[in-house]
């Protein structure tokens, strides 16, 4: 499988969560108007809240781990249907009818715990039928579907698969852009009507994908950092450069607490010598027992620690496309130094998106 079953909580908690920001440092307040606890993080909608149990010690009473049971009984029903659709259908079955009555049957699947399930339910079928999911997933065009694609295309379990998840969606922020601006050109010049259009349209890009993206960028996985670097560039989400930059270079987490050496290498000539003579008395018999001693002549290289630094290529190579196209200079002289991206990033780049902007707002429209 491809995820542990930890992953798959952090999953719901991914396609599930409500937009960012939800959740304040000071806590969080459900539709019920209940205090959620501090370590609390809210999915779902309305008054339907689970949290993902990261504390031991939270109340099984509790509402929030009460709301995250229901979840999971939800979610393992769906898991029993889901499998008994793939035995039936699925699998090595090469039936043409069977097999597209059961991606008929997938399609009812449209709750957002059910998309949960199914980005990881699939892994192990048939192309046909991986790529019938992520269909499924766009064609809900919603807020649930675009999350799950998101999710596949970062944590997909191919890069075939990866790849074709980014171009659905990709391509649907592209008609979700363009219907909010067919919208915004048909209210006029109403600065009014404007401004209240302004209010009722989401954000393209939302939160959850946002999420996604910087999750990935934030751990060790490095083929889920290029992939969520990848949406990024694809999405335009110049906000993850300085992410980016920091994630190009990684340094595994080191290991265990030890003492010693972690290794050594000697090069040179040992000779062994009598180091000591023990007596050994018996009755009317005296002998002596030599302890054999080793004297090392050469060169000993010892090593006390070490540093691993991980170089993902593909990223900063990624990362060099993203930026040199939206500045039109190239950016590879900023190489793996976080430090110099971050210093362009804030003193040239957002600058000049900043005048770029200013310049298309003063710009005259053609009548």
């Amino acid at each position: 499988m491809r995820h542990t079953i930890s992953t798959v909580i952090s999953t719901a908690v991914m396609i599930l969560a409500t937009a960012a920001g939800a959740a304040s440092a000071q806590g969080t307040i459900d539709g019920t108007g209940q205090a959620l606890s501090h370590a609390s993080t809210p999915i779902g909608h309305g008054t339907r809240v689970a949290v993902l149990p990261n504390d031991p010690l939270m109340d099984p009473e509790s509402p929030e781990a009460r709301a995250y049971a229901a979840l999971r009984r939800e979610q393992k029903a769906i898991e029993r249907e889901l499998n008994s659709i793939r035995v039936r259908h699925f699998g090595t079955l090469r039936n043409v009818e069977r097999r597209q009555i059961g991606l008929m049957k997938i399609r009812h699947f449209t709750s957002a715990a059910a998309l949960v399930v199914m980005t990881e339910a699939f892994d192990d079928e048939q192309p046909d039928v991986r790529e019938a999911v992520l269909d499924h997933f766009a064609s809900l065009a919603n807020a649930d579907g675009d999350a799950a694609l998101a999710w596949e295309g970062v944590h997909g379990e191919d890069e075939w698969y990866r790849e074709r998840a980014r171009e659905l969606l990709v391509d649907r922020m592209a008609r979700m852009e363009k219907s909010q601006e067919s919208g915004a050109a048909a209210e006029g010049e109403n600065a009014a009507s404007d401004a209240a259009a302004g209010e009722d349209n989401e954000e393209v890009v939302s939160a959850r994908i946002r999420g996604i993206i910087a999750g990935a960028l934030s751990q060790d996985d490095d083929n889920a950092a290029v992939a969520a670097g990848r949406l990024a560039h694809m999405l335009r989400l110049y906000e993850f450069i300085p992410m980016m930059a920091t994630a190009q270079v990684a340094r595994p987490a080191g290991g265990q607490d030890r003492t010693g050496d972690l290794a050594w290498i000697m090069i040179g000539r040992q000779q062994t010598f009598v180091a000591d003579l023990v007596p050994v008395v018996s009755n009317a018999a005296v002998g002596l027992d030599p302890q054999i001693g080793v004297v090392s002549d050469g060169v000993m290289l010892r090593v006390h620690d070490a540093v691993v630094t991980v170089y993902r290529t593909d990223l900063y190579r990624e990362l060099v496309a993203m930026t040199s196209d939206a500045w039109g200079r190239p950016t590879d002289a900023l190489g793996y130094n976080p430090d110099a991206w971050g210093e362009w990033y804030t003193k040239e780049f957002v600058p000049f998106l900043t005048a770029k902007a200013d310049a298309t707002e003063t710009a005259p429209v053609d009548d």
